[in-house]
């Protein structure tokens, strides 16, 4: 069983500045050890701004066809730095088994990736292999710092860099969360019950701006608590998972939790207090506008700096929830989660929290957007931008 995810935010960066603290550092950055990848660090100076990571080229039938899949690879995974202004480095590492024989594993590759990133005025400043158990150095020529038969893995976890993370509470071995092994709720027919009660009308469904109150009222307490808390009180949790249940609501709720609009200027609509019908026709032409800019940041396409603490907590408390949600408040909040992955700039997590959610809701947009921005390699605006971009503090590492 894996432990609940961490998201450590010290206040003090690290900072790293060997091979061995590099590669250390990577899991973690990821949050997850990496298999048949090609990751990329990609630098402003000596600070971080991005993570990149991609699957590796098949192998091919033939020398010719080989060189072809290397060359269209490292121009797909170099295309993602385009849009990151500041970049003008970059540290590789590739994983995969090791291969018997002289030379190391995709070598020609990494030939390929350095001259595409030469291209883009970024530089290699380092390139790694990191095999089953093994690791080396693609440029080093000397036999007495990097030996062919290279490093042993299992000394990474004794590097500082490692098990200052590891204290900090990162986990990358226990792997990407699934939507699993969350805890077990203490009462959970008194959830379900009181789920059960709101679909029937009694008591009648949350208007949107009164379910975004609630929400935001939830999210006004650190991610530590808010197990705790939601565990403590069914009634706040039966109104929130039978939420989860109206797309347009669980859509609205990322528009709010990312900063676009505060909850208490929502329009009023019929059981708000305050709501008279002559606001009936204000409310349509506000609804519309909201529903356009929840479009834009579903897309990833809004022009805003999102508030990362906030969706940071909501993630949280769609952890919490899922363990005593039914099939479709979990897919629902799945695919929540998975989007905000993918708004962090973490397109493997939410894939793999996306593939969890299955099967999808009925016109779940959120879920059809993702799968559309994955295929494509697709990510959203504000991860080019360092000064949008999210971060784990502890994770703001200079090479």
């Amino acid at each position: 069983m894996t432990p609940t995810p961490q998201h450590p935010v010290p206040s003090d960066p690290i900072t790293v500045s060997d091979s061995e603290s590099v590669l250390a550092l990577v899991p973690h950055l990821l949050g997850f050890e990496p298999r048949d990848a090609l990751v990329t660090l990609v630098l402003d100076g000596k600070r971080l701004v991005a993570t990149l990571r991609t699957g590796l080229p098949p192998v091919a039938s033939s020398v010719a066809e080989q060189e072809e899949e290397n060359c269209t690879h490292a121009l797909r995974h170099a295309s993602l730095l385009e849009r990151i202004p500041d970049a003008d480095g970059a540290i590789v590492v590739v994983y995969s088994p090791e291969a018997p024989g002289p030379g190391i594993p995709y070598g020609d590759l990494l030939e390929q990736v350095e001259v595409v990133l030469a291209l883009q005025n970024v530089a290699m400043r380092g390139a790694w292999h990191v095999g089953a158990e093994t690791w080396r150095h693609y440029g080093c020529p000397r036999p007495a710092c990097c030996p062919e038969e290279g490093h042993p893995l299992a000394a990474l976890e004794s590097t500082e860099t490692h098990l200052e993370l590891t204290v900090r509470g990162s986990a990358p071995k226990a792997g990407l969360w699934d939507g699993t092994n969350t805890a077990a709720w203490p009462d959970p027919d008194r959830v379900r019950s009181g789920v059960d009660a709101i679909v029937a009308g009694q008591p009648p469904a949350r208007t949107l701006r009164s379910l975004m109150l609630l929400w935001n009222e939830v999210l006004s307490h650190p991610s530590a608590t808010v197990g705790a808390r939601l565990r403590a009180d069914p009634t706040t949790t039966s109104a929130l998972l039978a939420g989860m249940r109206r797309l347009q609501s669980r859509n609205f709720l990322l528009y709010i939790a990312a900063g676009a609009e505060r909850a208490d200027r929502l329009p009023r609509e019929e059981g708000d207090p305050g709501y008279t019908p002559r606001m009936q026709s204000s409310l349509l032409r506000r609804s519309r506008l909201l529903a356009s800019g929840a479009v834009e940041l579903i897309i990833g396409e809004l022009d805003l700096a999102p508030d990362w603490l906030t969706l940071d907590r909501l993630w949280t408390a769609g952890y919490e929830l899922v363990a005593v949600a039914d099939p479709t408040e979990r897919s629902s909040l799945l695919t929540m989660m998975a989007w905000i992955e993918w708004a962090r700039g973490r397109s493997s997590a939410a894939s793999r929290l996306l593939h969890a959610g299955r099967p999808f809701l009925q016109d779940d947009d959120v879920a059809q957007v993702l799968i559309t921005m994955l295929n494509r390699g697709a990510l959203a605006a504000w991860v080019h931008n360092p000064r949008r971009a999210w971060r784990r503090a502890a994770l703001d590492a200079a090479a």
